[in-house]
């Protein structure tokens, strides 16, 4: 390939102009492999606990159901298929209630969010981390 002076690289032996340059993507973070980021908006609250765990999830509930309202960027090896407008269940580990560390997940809320597809056996989304977008 040929390198013109203007730092353009060249495609059989054709200059590519300035406005075919790639733009520059904005600045955003990583995301780690197999998770998407999206917002997201609960829809409802899903009031089933699990009575076989005897963590958080076995005292309050720890599901919801989403409308995924954007889809920002994919992770490598997330191969689940989801678009905007679809409604997920989504399992969040540390249940829904509010805590010291994070608020409390109500219908209505929007979410920025990163989640991971459902595993072999399960059936939800997985929450990783999320903050309540306004």
């Amino acid at each position: 390939m040929d390198k013109p002076q203007d730092g353009t690289t060249t495609t059989a032996g054709k200059s590519l102009g300035a406005s075919a340059a790639r733009p520059a993507l904005p600045d955003q973070e990583p995301i780690a492999p197999g998770q998407v980021h999206v917002l997201l908006q609960v829809v409802k609250v899903l009031p089933v606990l699990d009575k076989s765990d005897t963590g958080p999830c076995g005292q309050s509930p720890c599901r919801a159901e989403v409308l995924v309202e954007k889809i920002i960027g994919y992770g490598a090896a997330f191969t689940a298929s989801i678009a905007e407008g679809q409604r997920l269940t989504v399992h969040f580990p540390m249940t829904l209630q509010a805590s010291h560390e994070r608020p409390a997940v109500t219908v209505g809320k929007k979410l920025d969010a990163k989640i991971s597809q459902p595993g072999l056996e399960g059936t939800a989304f997985v929450m990783h981390e999320f903050s309540i977008h306004p």
